[in-house]
């Protein structure tokens, strides 16, 4: 119960337990983070002629590691032979392998200018290697794990490929496959944070109870694959079952400076003048309200905010939707989302 989540590659073992509870649902495929994942899954599943080469996109903190990690744990388990490295070791030591599987992260390291000039005749073996194993016959597939912008300044037109391999980089760049990660989807944050918190031990009928008030902590928390894992750490796990204290700690706790890049997820002063018109005995209900919009309890929601309030019922993942809008829209509305 009180084991976490990691936030980084430091845990294999429990990002792979992470999406195998995830990808166990009917609606996979409204998760694109995760069937993207599975989708790689059935790639290193199959037989292939001639090695492949990926090219894994996404920006910072939106779950790079985090994939690599599930494909490391998957072939271990399946007796693929796998290794994971940061790109700078890769360069030192690489002996191309024509089957298993190679997973380089952090390729965006060794793009920086400066840093690229250092080590220009090293990585351009690299890309010689990659070049000739993509034009040979093996079974190995390698990943290369980057943010979209170390991708275009080695990928694009004018790029580090093209000056290093004028004749033969539209045909190199032709071998490349990019798979692109995006954002969290706030279906994938809800199955995030159900999975991570029924694998450590905590009741389903509290944890359904819960869910329901996890609005804003969606809204309020960037829309990364780290944060949410922070605020799985540091705030649900913590104030778990307080409603009211896991408000208090996006609001005001320290919590507040690294969930929202603003830090600042409600205006204080409002918060304060409402906590000052309704009775002491209600302000339970008002973080109630505050925290979520839809499948609150009409009995739940404190008087000055019903009439610009969402009515809705928390329903299955799979039968997810939109509520319909509010009718009837108040300035300060926006003052809470």
């Amino acid at each position: 119960m009180t084991k976490r989540l990691s936030e980084t590659a430091a845990d294999s073992s429990s990002a792979f337990s992470l999406f195998k509870c995830i990808s166990s649902v009917r609606y996979l495929n409204k998760l694109k983070f995760f069937s993207t994942i599975n989708h790689e899954l059935d790639r290193i599943k199959s037989e292939r002629e001639s090695p492949e080469i990926i090219a894994l996109v996404a920006d910072w903190g939106q779950g790079k590691s985090f994939f690599l990690d599930i494909i490391k744990e998957y072939s271990n388990s399946s007796n693929i032979a796998v290794i994971k490295e940061n790109f700078s070791n890769v360069l030192e030591n690489w002996i191309p392998n024509r089957d298993g599987i190679l997973l380089i992260d952090e390729v965006e390291n060794l793009v920086d200018s400066a840093i690229f000039g250092k080590y220009k005749e090293k990585i351009r073996d690299f890309w010689i290697n990659i070049k000739t194993l993509a034009n040979s016959k093996g079974n190995s597939i390698i990943y290369l794990s980057m943010t979209p912008s170390a991708y275009s300044k080695i990928f694009s037109v004018g790029g580090q490929l093209q000056l290093m391999f004028q004749e033969t980089f539209p045909a190199l760049v032709e071998r490349v496959k990019k798979v692109t990660l995006n954002t969290p989807s706030k279906l994938e944050f809800l199955l995030m944070l159900n999975c991570s918190m029924k694998l450590r031990g905590f009741d389903e009928e509290d944890l359904i109870s819960y869910l329901k008030y996890m609005d804003l902590p969606f809204w309020v928390t960037q829309p990364e694959r780290r944060k949410y894992v922070r605020l799985i750490n540091e705030v649900i796990m913590d104030n778990f079952p307080s409603v009211e204290n896991t408000f208090q700690e996006i609001s005001r706790g320290p919590a507040k400076s690294f969930l929202n890049d603003e830090e600042e997820t409600v205006r204080e002063k409002e918060l304060l003048r409402l906590e000052d018109e309704i009775d002491r005995s209600d302000r339970e209900n008002l973080y109630k309200s505050l925290m979520c919009r839809v499948g609150i309890d009409e009995s739940e929601i404190v008087e000055p905010l019903k009439w610009m309030f969402v009515k809705g019922n928390l329903v299955p993942y799979s039968k997810w939707i939109q509520v319909r809008p509010i009718v009837k829209w108040h300035r300060t509305w926006k003052i809470f989302f």
